[in-house]
C-alpha cells in the first residue's frame, strides 16, 4: 500500500487481518481449514483463530495425549511469537 488512498478501513481492515493470519497459520501448520475473526477496538486488535488443530493433534487428543498437544502449542507460540504479533 504505497499510495495513501490504498489504505483499508472498516470491515476491510478486519477481513485483511483475518486473511493474513489464516495464511500465516497455514504456512506454519500446513493445513488450510483454519478460519479467523478479527476485532479492533481503538488500539487493540484481537484475532480469534478457529479450526486450528492439525489432523495429528486431533489424533493425539483422541488418544488421551492432550497435554502433549498443549506443550507443543506453547513451544510453537514461543518460537513464532514475532511472526504472529
Amino acid at each position: 500500500m504505497d499510495n495513501p488512498q490504498d489504505t483499508l478501513e472498516g470491515v476491510a481492515v478486519t477481513e485483511a487481518i483475518s486473511a493474513a493470519m489464516v495464511d500465516l497459520y497455514a504456512d506454519f501448520y500446513n493445513h488450510d481449514r483454519t478460519t479467523a475473526t478479527t476485532y479492533v477496538n481503538q488500539n487493540v486488535v484481537v484475532c480469534v483463530l478457529e479450526n486450528i488443530l492439525s489432523t495429528g493433534e486431533v489424533d493425539q487428543i483422541s488418544l488421551g495425549e492432550r497435554s502433549a498437544v498443549i506443550d507443543g502449542r506453547v513451544a510453537f507460540q514461543k518460537g513464532a511469537e514475532d511472526e504472529f504479533t
